[in-house]
């Protein structure tokens, strides 16, 4: 999501990235001299702290989406993967809702699931009214609710 930045862990510790990402747009990619890059963050206080702040939030993150891969169930893991396309990538309207453009198919590999339990789990959270799906679009109607339903998954 922009403006992100990565990957410090090269610049400052020289560590290879051995992770594939994958862009879900087109995006600009720029490549900074690391002791540079370093000499920068260390003068500039209000920079340390955001790439702090980020990497503080990306930890909790997978601390989260581990708890949810490794003792949830489908649904919760689906739900989750959900709930964070949502804040990462969503825009959550005044009345609470948060459209998404997402397909199954990278719900699935997101949340680690086939995408036939992806469907199977989507229709149940149709009935339950916690999503729509028109359009391409997926829409979860009240993130406060879906949030609360996720904690009594899990």
């Amino acid at each position: 999501k922009p403006p992100a930045f990565f990957p410090m862990a090269w610049a400052i510790n020289r560590a290879e990235n051995e992770y594939f990402i994958q862009a879900g747009e087109v995006v600009e990619v720029r490549l900074a001299d690391p002791d540079k890059t370093v000499s920068f963050v260390k003068e500039n206080p209000d920079v340390l702290f955001d790439l702090l702040s980020r990497v503080y939030s990306g930890t909790d993150g997978m601390m989260r989406r581990m708890v949810h891969l490794m003792s949830g169930s489908a649904k919760g893991r689906l739900m989750y993967e959900i709930l964070i396309e949502c804040r990462r990538f969503g825009e959550i309207k005044p009345d609470d809702s948060c459209p998404l453009e997402i397909t199954e198919t990278e719900l699935s590999t997101r949340a680690g699931l086939s995408r036939e339990t992806v469907s199977r789990e989507m229709r149940k959270l149709i009935a339950d009214g916690l999503v729509t799906i028109k359009g391409g679009i997926l829409t979860v109607l009240n993130m406060a609710v879906f949030e609360e339903k996720i904690g009594k998954i899990v």
